[in-house]
């Protein structure tokens, strides 16, 4: 499933990038972009009540509230997300591009040398060039992540 995010939800959309989502943040979004987006199979999410009520209702969502906690736990509840190991923190939460894996040695002037020598695992942005590694951040979000997206019982 892909997405596009209105400029009210900026920090939904990198989050849904660390759960592997493909999502585009589009700052103007009216209402013909949106319908070309759709056309290219992808999901409006909104907080714009007057553009949802302009598009197709199965290809809208209408972000009911303000925090992305309770932003995730919606689209959660709905079936629209998951949390999935195998593909969480797969894209960039920059610019959306896929990740691709890197040897150390590939990133050993790009990186703080203490993260050089206490990680062996990366991932690289081949788009905006960001590097990625399983740090205490890392654990953190995916707990969030996990939390937000599978324990959405009322």
């Amino acid at each position: 499933m892909t997405f596009v995010a209105d400029c009210m939800l900026g920090r939904l959309a990198k989050w849904l990038r660390a759960l592997g989502y493909d999502v585009l943040y589009i700052r103007k979004l009216d209402e013909q972009a949106a319908l070309r987006f759709i056309e290219r199979k992808r999901i409006i999410l909104t907080r714009n009540i007057r553009l949802k009520s302009r598009l197709p209702k199965d290809k809208t969502i209408l972000i009911e509230h303000d925090r992305v906690e309770d932003q995730l736990v919606q689209l959660a509840r709905i079936g629209t997300i998951r949390f999935d190991p195998n593909t969480a923190f797969g894209r960039c939460m920059r610019c959306n591009s896929p990740l691709k894996p890197v040897s150390r040695l590939e990133v050993a002037d790009l990186i703080p040398e203490h993260v050089y020598n206490s990680y062996s695992f990366f991932h690289s942005c081949p788009v905006c060039g960001r590097i990625y590694w399983p740090g205490t951040h890392h654990e953190r979000m995916k707990e969030l992540l996990e939390r937000f997206c599978t324990n959405i019982s009322d």
